[in-house]
């Protein structure tokens, strides 16, 4: 007969409810970030650009003046599959590739978005959009893969 552990209950309960934050500010910070890939990036005369039409530009004008340049201006387009992976990692509990994927995700977008908002083009609202969804994706991340390690409902004591 196993005796009912209250304390134990309380505690797995409060890991669950942290955890489901956590998850669901990644989540809301991964569609935030690619809803601003598709927002108007850079305006050019009459014309405006997302994200991935402004890279390609960028990629046409032979912008890349290094070796990095170029593999970031290659890496954009693989953005989306980045924050599939992230959701596809939190559905199937595979916390490190959900990590892996947000962190790489996080660093690209929040890098490339800095530097369009800091030059000297006309910036609409996608990079800015970006920057709010790295930064809500970064701290659901951090606070998911912190409270998983601990979470007693997601190992129990015995296991």
């Amino acid at each position: 007969m196993e005796v009912e552990r209250p304390l134990v209950a309380a505690v797995a309960g409060e890991d669950r409810s942290l955890l489901t934050s956590a998850t669901l500010l990644v989540l809301a910070g991964d569609a935030i970030l690619i809803a601003g890939t598709f927002l108007p990036w850079v305006r050019s005369g009459t014309a405006t650009r997302n994200s991935y039409a402004s890279m390609q530009a960028a990629e046409r004008l032979d912008v890349a003046t290094s070796d990095v340049t170029a593999a970031v201006l290659q890496a954009w387009f693989f953005v989306p599959v980045a924050a599939a992976l992230i959701t596809v990692g939190l559905a199937l509990h595979h916390v490190r590739l959900a990590s892996v994927a947000a962190a790489a995700t996080v660093l690209l977008t929040s890098g490339c978005a800095l530097v369009v908002v800091r030059s000297s083009v006309p910036v609409g609202a996608g990079p800015v959009t970006c920057l709010v969804g790295s930064a809500v994706l970064a701290v659901g991340a951090a606070l998911h893969a912190r409270h998983h390690g601990t979470c007693v409902s997601c190992h129990p004591p015995g296991t």
